[in-house]
């Protein structure tokens, strides 16, 4: 017996009950879907540093940063069209509940599939110029990491919005340098 027929198929008492329970759980499981991992500045650096994929984007972003949301279907994409590329965002969204509240909800709508980080180290003045030197804390930010062996140049830091067609550009022209 199917789960609808067990639904309809019970006693009319039960059937409003047994119907919202099965809802309850379906958007219950859903909205978990997404899991962000929080990380203080030691972990993120492992992570930057790591060399898991020949080719790694970290992309630190806000959900209050209208740019940065623009463009998280974008870095999807580049990491959903080449295998040689892994994506991992970075939110900076610093308030209390804010995974559950705001970065959970969003990813999902936008359909982010990416693995996604919270950081806890709330004073970024301390950690911004240990993660790129040359960053001065403007969001959205996105590090390419070249992480193949005969790399000439292992970072790529770009600041701002970018568009899928740039992300697109970059990324090929990375892989095209051996």
């Amino acid at each position: 017996m199917s789960l609808w027929s067990r639904i309809f198929c019970t006693r009319k008492s039960y059937l409003p009950l047994t119907a919202l329970l099965y809802l309850f759980s379906f958007t219950e499981s859903f909205s978990q879907s997404k899991k962000v991992e929080k990380v203080n500045l030691k972990q993120l650096i492992s992570l930057i540093d790591s060399k898991e994929s020949p080719i790694h984007i970290v992309n630190f972003w806000a959900t209050w940063c209208a740019p940065c949301i623009k463009e998280l279907p974008y870095l999807q994409s580049v990491s959903d069209s080449y295998k040689q590329v892994s994506l991992t965002l970075v939110s900076l969204d610093f308030e209390e509940n804010a995974i559950t509240s705001k970065i959970i909800p969003l990813l999902n709508k936008k359909n982010i599939t990416s693995r996604n980080l919270l950081m806890t180290n709330i004073d970024y003045d301390t950690w911004i110029h240990k993660v790129e030197p040359k960053w001065d804390g403007a969001i959205p930010m996105t590090l390419i990491i070249d992480n193949r062996k005969n790399a000439k140049v292992r970072r790529h830091f770009l600041v701002g919005s970018l568009t899928l067609s740039e992300l697109q550009t970059t990324v090929s022209r990375i892989l095209a340098k051996k």
